[in-house]
């Protein structure tokens, strides 16, 4: 390593213990916990969250009833003067993922809403009484069928039915400690994410603590420094690298990249994509004086055996996972998961890899997630011309995991990737930068290695010079929420010469 490299490395090093790096204008989002616990996702039943929540209210002293995905509460005293119930629904994302939503009802006199405040009853729906009135932020809102004035003989007053007679709601709110102590007892590591979240967000986090002096000098020099990276240990959040396999270039950056925030001290976990089978092997050649060598772990590994080397399996990527191993050893906390699944048919595929991403996000919610994942695949939102087409990171995106996306940006090269046409060939190939628009037939066809990107997708533009990461906003713009470039690209054969 040059030691013009070594000086700017450690400038940038000591600027981030020194508080700098806190100074940077941030385009990623930390958000305080009342809006982090409103946006969760719970990878559970309906049946679980509801019956966690019912067991809160129990112990509130409520009586709880269930109707579908709802839970109703009789109404109760509260301490305060106040008479209230609650009101739990679960909101479905998709089979196996729901948001909770708790609201605080309010009870006051129904004489308090007079008739000069009530709509006309022609604006009301079929089943409800225009006498029932929310008021919510100065306006009056007519309550929905399901919460009719006064229960039936055969109902008792509660949530779900409707309050006592001679009652009507005041208020209802957002129920926040509720969904907090939801989430604190179902997802001790969601909630305690989301808390520290909520720190850095008020500008009260305590840095992690900068590694000792020998554990740097162990870790080695990370060579040339990656401007604009230093914005991504601090959010700690879930990213998505674009990558175009069979190249030196990009995991030679993300090894830097997660070189850099590893020396801050912050809990690093890289994805690859090789097969999950490989995990065994790959967590022996990590940990700590592993019993795996290199060439052991080659042997052990199904991805790095395989007769089709497409540029997944490249030395390149061997030399990364040869970094996170020296990073590791130096006693730093680096990890690496893998997460593909070519055991399921291609629509399925990405679905399958959303999903070993996100257990192993849960796992690890308060870490920085390095990703690599072939360009498309990153994508936070859906793809224009191929509505068809779920891309893995619009996928977690709406499993509430909020993937930060990088798009790739480089400049004409070559790389080392397998052609099924005309007849199988896997070598060195050339590789256009992206210029034209994707088209669902090209995208079906190969969707790692299809570089190609809608006039959307090409914005913002700009000079932007190699070893740099871009971070655009919180909204993705073209389905990113920046880039990272590494210029013209030169290939890397397998790591296991066939």
């Amino acid at each position: 390593m040059a030691s013009a490299d070594r000086a700017s490395s450690a400038r940038w090093l000591l600027a981030v213990l020194l508080g700098g790096a806190a100074g940077c204008t941030h385009g990623l989002k930390t958000l305080p916990r009342t809006e982090g616990v409103q946006g969760y996702v719970y990878a559970r039943s309906a049946d679980e969250t509801l019956d966690g929540a019912a067991a809160l209210l129990q112990k509130q002293g409520f009586t709880v009833t269930r109707q579908g995905t709802s839970l109703g509460t009789d109404f109760i005293a509260d301490g305060q003067g106040r008479t209230v119930g609650v009101r739990v629904d679960a909101l479905e994302v998709d089979s196996g993922h729901w948001r909770i939503q708790a609201e605080r009802f309010v009870l006051t006199a129904s004489t308090l809403v007079t008739p000069g405040d009530q709509k006309n009853p022609a604006s009301f729906q079929e089943g409800e009484r225009p006498n029932m009135i929310l008021r919510r932020q100065g306006q009056d809102i007519p309550v929905t069928a399901t919460l009719t004035q006064g229960a039936s003989a055969e109902e008792k007053p509660s949530t779900l039915t409707g309050p006592p007679k001679g009652m009507t709601i005041g208020h209802r709110l957002r129920d926040d400690e509720l969904e907090w102590e939801l989430l604190s007892s179902l997802d001790g590591r969601g909630a305690a994410a989301i808390d520290a979240e909520d720190r850095r967000a008020s500008g009260k986090a305590t840095p992690p603590p900068a590694p000792p002096a020998d554990v740097l000098r162990s870790a080695g020099p990370c060579g040339e420094h990656v401007a604009g990276a230093e914005e991504l240990a601090p959010s700690r959040r879930l990213v998505l690298l674009g990558d175009f396999p069979g190249t030196r270039e990009i995991p030679d950056l993300v090894g830097r990249v997660a070189c850099q925030a590893a020396l801050t001290g912050v809990p690093l976990l890289v994805g690859l994509e090789l097969i999950r089978a490989d995990q065994p092997a790959l967590d022996a050649f990590l940990a700590p004086g592993a019993a795996l060598d290199e060439a052991a772990f080659l042997k052990a590994s199904a991805s790095f055996g395989r007769t089709w080397q497409d540029g997944r399996t490249s030395r390149a990527i061997l030399e990364l996972i040869l970094r996170l191993r020296a990073l590791r050893d130096a006693g730093l906390a680096v990890s690496a998961f893998a997460f593909d699944d070519k055991g399921v048919a291609f629509a399925s595929r990405n679905l399958a890899m959303a999903r070993a991403i996100e257990e192993a996000r849960r796992k690890a919610p308060d870490a920085l997630m390095l990703v690599m994942v072939g360009n498309l695949r990153a994508r936070s939102e859906l793809v224009p011309d191929a509505p068809g087409y779920q891309p893995l990171g619009w996928q977690l995106a709406q499993w509430g995991l909020r993937p930060v996306s990088l798009r790739v940006r480089f400049e004409d090269g070559v790389a080392w990737y397998c052609t099924a046409e005309p007849i199988p060939d896997c070598g060195v190939h050339p590789v256009k930068a992206p210029r034209a628009a994707v088209s669902e037939t090209t995208l079906m066809r190969d969707e790692t290695r299809n570089t190609n990107l809608g006039p959307q997708d090409q914005q913002p533009v700009g000079k932007a010079y190699p070893g740099t990461v871009r971070i655009w906003g919180e909204a993705p713009q073209g389905g990113f929420h920046g880039e990272f470039v590494v210029g013209a690209l030169t290939a890397s054969p397998p790591a296991v010469d066939r």
